[in-house]
C-alpha cells in the first residue's frame, strides 16, 4: 500500500464497519496486564537494589565519623525501604497501576538516597586521607552507578517515554549536583574535583538517559502492537502503515488464510456512549448489504480487549483521486467520466439500500489497477452513512455536522433538511469539478466562508478554469452543484446516465488506462 491509501484509509471520519459477525468477548485489558508486568519487574528492581544497599552497608562499617548521618541513617533507611516494598509486592497481588507506581517511587527514592549516601560519605573520607586516586574512582563509580541504575529503568520498567524522561532527567541530574555541592563543603574535596579527570564521566548518566528513554519508547510501542496482534487472534500486524484522526492503520495478515489486509483500530478516545456502539453495530449490519466490487470489500471486524473497535479491508493498491490529481494534474474528461461513472455505480446500490454516504471526497475514491481493470474505482469510508437505520438512532454525537467541507452539499452546510441521494449527487458533482479543474469549487483557508460558500455563492464555471472542456461535461458537472436540490439530477442513474452519453466517453479506454499506470511505475 502506497503512501496516498494510507492517508486515504486515515480519513477524518469513522469508515467502513463488517459483517454482522459475534463480537470478540473482553478479558483483561491492556492496563492490567502492564499492571502484572510491572509489579514483577519493580520486585526484580527492589531484590538487584537490595543486593547494592548492601554491599554499600557492609563497606561503609570502617568510614569512621565523616558524614555520621549519612551512612549511619540513610543507608540503613533506604535498605529497610526497599526490603519493605519488595516483601510488599511479593505478598499482595492485585496491584493498581497507580498503587504500583508508588512502590516504584519508593524504590528509586531509595536508590537516590543511595546514591547520595556514597560519595557524600566515600569522597570526603578518601580525599581527607590525601588519597586523590581513590577520590577520583569514588566519583567515577558513582556516575557509573547512576548510568547503570537508569539504563536498567528504561529497559526493565514498563513506561511510556514521556514519563520515563520525566523521571530520569532529574536522576541524571543528581550525580553532578554531589560533586558540586561536595567541593563547597571540603578543601580537600574541592582539591580533588579540580582535576578535569573528575569530569570525563559526568555526560554517562545524560547519554544514559537519552538511551533509556529511547529503549522504553520502542519497547512500550512493540508491547502494544504485539497486545493488539494478540488480541486480534486471527490477523498479525505487519506495520503500521498509517495514523489518521480516528485511529491507526496497520497491514495484517490473516493467519490461516495468509491473505493480507488492511486493519485499522479505532482509538479508544475517540469512543463515545453506549447508544454510540450500539449505532455503530447497526451500521455493521447495513454496510454488509454493500457488496458492489466499486465498494470496498470488509472482511471482518471486532473488538480488542481494551475496548477498541477495529475492521479488516481490503489491502488496496494505487491511489486516491486526490493524490492523483495532485501529482499528475487535472484527469481528461473521458478518464475523469469513466471514475464519476464507476462512483455512480457504488452509489447506486447504497441508495437503494437507503444509505446516503454524506462525506463523497476525492480521497474517499480509490483508483488502481485491480481484478484485470486497470482504472478500477473503489468507494472508501462509510462511516459517515447516514439512512433508515441511522436515523433509528436518538445519539447527539451522531446527529452533528459531519462531511468534509470542501465537498458538502448545501443543505448538509444548514442542516435545515434531512439528507437524501442528492446530497451525495452534489458532493460527487464537486469531486468532478476537482478532477477537471485541479481545485474543488469553492476554496478558502477559514473552513465556515467555504462551507457557506457552496450555501451561497455561485460556482465559477468550469469552461472558465479550462476553456478547452466539453460543454455537455461541464453542464453536467454544474448541474450537480445546484444550491436546490430539486435543480439537480434526481438519483445516480439519472447523473449515470447523462454521462455515458458524453461524447468524450469512448476518449479513454482500458488501454490508455493500462498504459498509463505502466508509465506511472505502478506495474
Amino acid at each position: 500500500m502506497n503512501s496516498s491509501q494510507q492517508e486515504t484509509l486515515d480519513g477524518d471520519s469513522k469508515q467502513f464497519i463488517a459483517p454482522d459477525l459475534q463480537r470478540v468477548e473482553t478479558p483483561r485489558d491492556l492496563v492490567d496486564s502492564t499492571a502484572e508486568l510491572l509489579r514483577v519487574r519493580l520486585r526484580s528492581l527492589a531484590m538487584f537494589l537490595l543486593c547494592v544497599l548492601g554491599i554499600s552497608l557492609i563497606l561503609s562499617v570502617n568510614l569512621g565519623r565523616t558524614h555520621f548521618w549519612a551512612h549511619r541513617i540513610g543507608a540503613p533507611l533506604a535498605f529497610a525501604v526497599v526490603l519493605t516494598t519488595w516483601v510488599v509486592l511479593r505478598v499482595r497481588s492485585g496491584w493498581s497501576v497507580a498503587g504500583l507506581h508508588k512502590c516504584e517511587f519508593a524504590i528509586l527514592g531509595s536508590a537516590a538516597i543511595a546514591g547520595l549516601v556514597v560519595p557524600l560519605c566515600l569522597v570526603p573520607h578518601a580525599a581527607d586521607a590525601g588519597n586523590q586516586f581513590r577520590s577520583l574512582a569514588v566519583i567515577h563509580a558513582n556516575f557509573a552507578a547512576w548510568s547503570i541504575l537508569i539504563l536498567t529503568y528504561g529497559s526493565f520498567i514498563p513506561n511510556t517515554a514521556k514519563r520515563a524522561a520525566t523521571i530520569l532527567i532529574p536522576i541524571a541530574c543528581l550525580p553532578l549536583l554531589v560533586n558540586l555541592w561536595l567541593r563547597s563543603q571540603s578543601e580537600a574535596v574541592a582539591d580533588a574535583l579540580t582535576y578535569r579527570e573528575s569530569w570525563l564521566s559526568a555526560p554517562l548518566p545524560f547519554v544514559a538517559t537519552f538511551a533509556a528513554v529511547f529503549v522504553a519508547r520502542t519497547v512500550s510501542q512493540l508491547r502494544r502492537n504485539v497486545f493488539a496482534a494478540r488480541q486480534l487472534g486471527q490477523y498479525t500486524l505487519k506495520r503500521k502503515i498509517a495514523t489518521g484522526g480516528m485511529g491507526d492503520v496497520y497491514e495484517a495478515e490473516h493467519m490461516l488464510l495468509k491473505r493480507r489486509c488492511a486493519l485499522k483500530m479505532i482509538r479508544t478516545d475517540r469512543q463515545t456512549s453506549p447508544n454510540a456502539i450500539s449505532q455503530f453495530e447497526r451500521e455493521v449490519k447495513a454496510a454488509a448489504e454493500l457488496t458492489h466490487w466499486n465498494t470496498i470489500d470488509i472482511f471482518d471486524y471486532g473488538f480488542t480487549e481494551d475496548g477498541r473497535f477495529y475492521y479488516v479491508m481490503a489491502l488496496l493498491n494505487g491511489l486516491n483521486l486526490e493524490d492523483l490529481v495532485t501529482q499528475f494534474g487535472p484527469l481528461e474528461p473521458g478518464r475523469a467520466i469513466n471514475f464519476l461513472c464507476q462512483a455512480c455505480n457504488a452509489l447506486d446500490e447504497a441508495h437503494s439500500n437507503g444509505l446516503i454516504h454524506r462525506d463523497l471526497k476525492p480521497a474517499n475514491l480509490f483508483a488502481g489497477p485491480r481484478g484485470g481493470v486497470w482504472d478500477h474505482l473503489t468507494l472508501l469510508d462509510f462511516g459517515l452513512v447516514k439512512g433508515e437505520i441511522a436515523a433509528a438512532s436518538h445519539d447527539s454525537e451522531r446527529s452533528g455536522l459531519a462531511g468534509t467541507p470542501l465537498y458538502m452539499s448545501p443543505e448538509q452546510v444548514t442542516g435545515k433538511h434531512e439528507l437524501n441521494a442528492r446530497a451525495d449527487i452534489y458532493a460527487l458533482g464537486a469531486v468532478g469539478y476537482f478532477l477537471l479543474s485541479g481545485k474543488p469549487p469553492f476554496e478558502d483557508s477559514d473552513l465556515l466562508r467555504t462551507m457557506m460558500a457552496h450555501v451561497r455563492d455561485k460556482v465559477k464555471p468550469l469552461r472558465e478554469c479550462v476553456p478547452e472542456l466539453p460543454r455537455e461535461l461541464t453542464d453536467i458537472i454544474e448541474r450537480c452543484l445546484q444550491k436546490n436540490p430539486a435543480d439537480r439530477f434526481q438519483d445516480v442513474r439519472e447523473l449515470r446516465s447523462a454521462l455515458a452519453h458524453c461524447e468524450s466517453v469512448n476518449d479513454w479506454n482500458s488501454d490508455r488506462a493500462e498504459q498509463w499506470w505502466r508509465r506511472a511505475g505502478w506495474c
